[in-house]
């Protein structure tokens, strides 16, 4: 199966990337490089368990538990951060800090740098800074929360107090 555009731009957003902030004895990384990892092959995962890998010139592979265990040494780099608008797929869906689902329909520049995020369900529409996102998910996982929250909105309903939605 041929992947698309959309497909490949969501898959780079996630792939992890970490950022060298300071040295070490031998270092092969230098300070400030950003770390990119690839999907790992069928192979990779089986062997390693890791689904993104950082592959070295001689073909040696590290996951990413090697970067996350020396904080002091490599930051994590959040998926939205050196990105421009046109780099993300529209639409595309995240979770806030405060757990709530959004599927974003197109993305501005601001005057700060941060992307700004515009969103429009049908019921809610607003925006607010990418930096509020805690993470990208996937259409799946959105539309199960959406799911999960229509029917606790319900459960909760008990008094029938009429629900308005935007047409």
């Amino acid at each position: 199966m041929k992947k698309n555009k959309l497909d490949s731009k969501f898959d780079q957003l996630m792939t992890p990337r970490f950022r060298v902030i300071s040295k070490y004895p031998d270092s092969k990384f230098k300070l400030n490089s950003v770390i990119k990892f690839k999907i790992a092959t069928k192979k990779v995962q089986s062997l390693y368990g890791d689904k993104y890998t950082y592959e070295t010139k001689h073909s040696f592979f590290i996951g990413i538990d090697f970067f996350t265990e020396y904080p002091a040494i490599f930051e994590p780099i959040q998926f939205w951060k050196d990105r421009k608008p046109e780099d993300f797929p529209v639409p595309f869906y995240v979770r806030s800090e405060t757990n709530n689902v959004f599927k974003i329909s197109s993305v501005s520049k601001r005057t700060d740098g941060i992307p700004g995020l515009f969103f429009n369900d049908g019921v809610h529409m607003g925006g607010f800074a990418i930096d509020m996102t805690k993470e990208m998910i996937t259409e799946d996982e959105y539309n199960r929360s959406k799911e999960f929250s229509t029917q606790l909105r319900a459960k909760n309903n008990k008094f029938g107090i009429k629900q308005y939605q935007q047409k």
